[in-house]
């Protein structure tokens, strides 16, 4: 049985590049897939005022083991995007067995 991580419900979009163009320019194909058994965990934010408003803020994101994100894709959280920040990372239980997923996920405004 696949343990509970969490009760929220993810999108993952994941990108790839499609057939090129007339021009040989390769299409962003974005597929959105949903995901259950989530939590999704406020670290930092960070605010940087000066001629624009920056603020970035990070969160952790814990899934199911079999998860499927990478680097390039990204999280949809409620309404908010975010970017996966680096390599998601899978972790076993004392068995050795896989028990769940944890990547960083990054949103920057401004």
């Amino acid at each position: 049985m696949k343990p509970l991580i969490g009760r929220e419900t993810v999108t993952v979009v994941t990108r790839s590049w499609g057939p090129p163009d007339t021009l040989g320019v390769a299409a962003k194909v974005e597929t959105p897939h949903t995901v259950t058994g989530c939590a999704v965990v406020p670290l930092t934010t960070q605010e940087d005022v000066s001629d624009v408003d920056h603020v970035v803020t990070r969160w952790r994101l814990f899934g199911p083991p079999d998860m499927a994100v990478t680097v390039t894709d990204a999280v949809i959280v409620g309404d908010l995007t975010y970017e996966v920040d680096g390599d998601p990372q899978v972790w076993p239980d004392a068995r050795g067995v896989p028990h769940h997923l944890e990547c960083y996920l990054r949103r920057a405004t401004g």
